[in-house]
């Protein structure tokens, strides 16, 4: 047994040569065969393929689209706990 048992703990997951995710799609396709399960099939591999050719993973491209969708402005109190303002 290698020393290393734990070094390839953190390579993404393979199937074939595509993500395991995009797999997923695919798989739903099988199940159930018609032209819309196809594209959304080909649809997800065509995402992971560029996911994976700009070198990022579906974690940190969705953590990329969160902060986008939540803006440059972080506040440091919610907004309710702010004082208000008096007229």
């Amino acid at each position: 047994m290698s020393r290393n048992a734990w070094r390839d703990t953190s390579r993404t997951e393979r199937f074939f040569i595509f993500d395991a995710k995009a797999g997923i799609p695919f798989f739903f396709f099988l199940a159930h065969i018609a032209w819309w399960t196809f594209a959304i099939a080909v649809v997800s591999f065509v995402v992971f393929g560029v996911l994976e050719r700009l070198g990022i993973s579906l974690k940190v491209a969705l953590r990329l689209l969160r902060s986008w969708i939540a803006g440059p402005i972080r506040y440091a109190v919610a907004w309710w706990h702010k004082p208000q303002k008096r007229l």
